[in-house]
């Protein structure tokens, strides 16, 4: 029998490792959410994070919480032709590839393609795009 091991999640709960206990949520049916945008707290971490929902043409902000180290999301857009763009607070860059961000700055993926995505990771200082796919402009 195997022994699961465990952590403790930012909820105050205990998840078991490593199996990946988030869900696929879409912002828009968050309360919160409004003029499409959506402030994230640090409770949402660990989710995916999707603009499901939304119309064609339309843009889908996502406001990263305030830097804190071990945070992390995923973002992916479901809708074809939408924009979905993250956005960072509290002073904090989103630094990416071969991109430098600034401070407050943005991912942003306009493209035409759906199923999109990007991972983002805090140091607590600023947020890291480590995995994505689609055309990312960051900013």
């Amino acid at each position: 029998m195997q022994q699961l091991t465990t952590r403790a999640g930012f909820d105050g709960l205990t998840h078991a490792d490593p199996a990946w206990d988030g869900n696929f949520v879409s912002v828009l049916g968050l309360p919160g959410f409004a003029n499409n945008a959506y402030s994230m707290s640090r409770y949402d971490c660990g989710n995916v994070l999707t603009n499901s929902g939304a119309t064609n043409s339309s843009t889908t902000t996502i406001s990263l919480p305030t830097p804190q180290n071990g945070l992390c999301v995923t973002v992916l857009k479901v809708v074809k032709n939408s924009t979905i763009k993250v956005q960072a607070t509290g002073g904090a860059a989103i630094l990416g590839g071969t991109q430098s961000g600034a401070a407050n700055g943005s991912a942003t993926d306009s493209m035409t393609t759906t199923f999109s995505f990007a991972f983002f990771q805090c140091d607590g200082t600023n947020w890291y795009m480590l995995a994505n796919v689609g055309t990312w402009n960051v900013a």
